[in-house]
């Protein structure tokens, strides 16, 4: 949560939205959980874009049925990835999660 308050205070004072790649995986899940959970708070939800993909949803599908999809605008993106990113954006990821607490396949 206050990492999240962190990002949406400065994405306020630089008059940016946020964009989050959401991989459907924990890591990712969580960093979106905080940043809604504080959007939320303020009313200021729709400063926040969700990147997926279908493996996304295929991972976490009752989180993207249940979560994003009634109240977040998200879009689908399809490899390579760079070319759904927006620089005038601050961009949010869950990477290097598993390289910081340990996965069975870190």
């Amino acid at each position: 949560a206050e990492r999240a308050g962190f990002i949406i205070r400065k994405a306020a004072r630089e008059n940016k939205k946020i964009q989050i790649l959401w991989s459907g995986g924990i890591d990712s899940t969580l960093a979106l959980v905080s940043l809604f959970k504080e959007l939320e708070k303020s009313k200021e939800i729709s400063c926040l874009e969700v990147l997926l993909s279908r493996e996304s949803i295929e991972e976490y599908a009752s989180f993207f049925a249940d979560i994003i999809k009634p109240n977040l605008k998200f879009v689908f993106f399809t490899p390579p990835i760079y070319k759904y990113l927006d620089a005038n954006k601050i961009v949010v990821t869950g990477e290097h999660g598993d390289q910081l607490f340990g996965s069975d396949k870190a």
